[in-house]
């Protein structure tokens, strides 16, 4: 494979993770993310084609379940993977390749530099990719459940709290916005401990199923935790797996990092609890409680 057309490295694990500290970090040191991305640092063309992907079969991103009936389906997966090929190779494309396009880069025509995604979805619709990329590179992150449980609640709690209740006046509409889909929350199962905390083992139990077809030398999982506990020795392990260099811009990949976000759970009384009433779970994915 030319230099011209490199794998790309495609981040995957649970949402709250710490995907987006470590694909920021990525791109500060040469990877190419794309150019229209959301505030998670996340491609929106790929997350488009992920949830057109997990629409298919009726799965989202905290329903995944139903994805299986689909991925499962060798002529289901072709014919996507033959419409997703059509779409990298049509002009949506310029969402992720912006102007280098210009300059004879794209996905269809491949990167010189280092390049990939980051979007928890793919943790999902990995098989589909590694059809497209069958070279690619996967890098996956793990965090405590306890506290992805807890990010992930207190983020759908903000959404109902900044919900508007009022209507807005000066306005001249026969459809008020409660009747243009806008949701309360952008996932009910995850307003609830239990519920996410359900949710990030299926991401577990995908990532582990799907990573069982990439070769060893081609996938490389980390722990969030130990990224904020000792980021010089993870760091140094996830730049020479991506092939970048991190020695120019150290002193900003480590002002990213605040050490104290590491297993939070254990400052709060509640969320101690919680972890003893899930201890079996945890257990199971090689987490204390």
């Amino acid at each position: 494979m030319s230099d011209h057309n490199r794998a790309p490295i495609l981040v995957i694990g649970m949402h709250r993770s710490g995907t987006t500290l470590l694909s920021q970090m990525l791109d500060m040191s040469g990877n190419y993310s794309g150019w229209k991305k959301d505030e998670n640092n996340e491609s929106l063309f790929f997350i488009a084609l992920n949830e057109w992907i997990l629409a298919q079969s009726g799965a989202s991103w905290d329903n995944p379940a139903p994805a299986d009936n689909l991925l499962s389906n060798e002529a289901l997966v072709e014919g996507m993977e033959r419409q997703v090929r059509s779409y990298i190779a049509s002009p949506y494309s310029w969402l992720f390749t912006g102007k280098r396009v210009l300059s004879g880069e794209g996905l269809s025509q491949g990167f010189r530099s280092v390049w990939g995604w980051k979007d928890p979805r793919t943790t999902v619709t990995l098989p589909l990719w590694l059809k497209l990329y069958p070279e690619a590179k996967i890098l996956n992150v793990k965090r405590h459940g306890v506290d992805v449980a807890s990010s992930l609640k207190t983020r759908q709690m903000r959404f109902l709290g900044d919900l508007k209740t009022s209507y807005p006046s000066g306005r001249s509409t026969l459809r008020p916005p409660v009747l243009r889909g806008r949701r309360l929350v952008n996932s009910f199962r995850c307003t609830t401990l239990e519920g996410a905390l359900s949710l990030w083992a299926e991401y577990i139990d995908y990532a582990d199923a799907w990573l069982e077809q990439v070769p060893d030398e081609r996938q490389l999982s980390i722990q969030y935790e130990h990224l904020l506990e000792d980021p010089d020795r993870v760091l140094e392990e996830v730049f020479g797996f991506c092939g970048l260099d991190m020695s120019g811009g150290a002193h900003k990949h480590r002002e990213k990092i605040n050490p104290n976000r590491a297993n939070a759970w254990q400052r709060s009384d509640e969320l101690r609890a919680f972890a003893a009433r899930s201890s079996e779970l945890l257990a199971k994915y090689g987490y204390s409680a």
